[in-house]
C-alpha cells in the first residue's frame, strides 16, 4: 500500500488566497504603473497610488494635500488620470473580493471571552457574505428576483375572464 501524506487544509487556503491575491494584485498594480506612467501631473499620480492603497479619494487627496475637487477635476482634464483611478478601483476591487471569500468561505479566527478574558479562539463564517457571493457568481440560481418571460424570450400574454362571461351556472 503506498503511503499517503497528510496535508493540512488550512495550509493550503492561506498558500491559494496569497497565490491568487499576489498574481492578481501583481497585474493590476502593472497596469497601474504603467497607467501613471503616462499621467503628467505630479499630484495626480500622487492621489491615484493613494487611492489604490486606501480605498478612499477624500483619504487620498488628503495624503496628497490637494482637495477632492481637484481630483474630479483631474478626471475631467488629466490625460490618463481616470484610467488609473479605474485601476486602482479594480485593485480595491480585487482585495474587497478576496476578503469576501476569506470570510464567507475559510471563515476567520475571532477571541473567545469567558470572565472578561479571551480562554480561546473559535472559527467564524459569515452566512451573509456567502448568499452575497453565491448570488454574483450565479445570480439565475440565488437572486431573489426572477425573470419571467413568454415563449422564445417574449414577453408574458395575460388575459382575464370575467366570470360572469364564463358562461357558468
Amino acid at each position: 500500500m503506498a503511503d499517503v501524506e497528510i496535508v493540512d487544509a488550512t495550509e493550503i487556503r492561506e498558500q491559494l488566497q496569497e497565490w491568487d491575491r499576489d498574481q492578481d494584485s501583481q497585474a493590476l498594480e502593472n497596469a497601474l504603473k504603467a497607467s501613471l506612467a503616462r499621467v503628467d501631473h505630479s499630484r495626480a499620480i500622487q492621489v491615484a497610488s493613494a487611492y489604490a492603497t486606501c480605498g478612499s479619494i477624500r483619504a487620498a487627496c488628503e495624503a496628497a494635500g490637494v482637495s477632492p475637487a481637484s481630483h474630479y477635476r483631474w478626471l475631467r482634464e488629466v490625460e490618463g488620470y481616470e484610467e488609473a483611478i479605474t485601476l486602482a478601483r479594480e485593485m480595491l476591487l480585487g482585495i474587497a473580493e478576496g476578503e469576501l471569500f476569506r470570510r464567507a468561505v475559510w471563515g476567520r479566527e475571532v477571541d473567545v471571552w469567558y470572565g472578561g478574558e479571551v480562554v480561546g479562539q473559535k472559527r467564524e463564517w459569515s452566512d451573509r457574505l456567502l448568499e452575497r457571493l453565491l448570488k454574483a457568481l450565479d445570480p439565475d440560481r440565488y437572486s431573489d428576483r426572477k425573470q419571467i418571460t413568454g415563449a422564445d424570450g417574449g414577453p408574458v400574454e395575460i388575459s382575464f375572464v370575467d366570470p360572469r362571461d364564463a358562461g357558468g351556472s
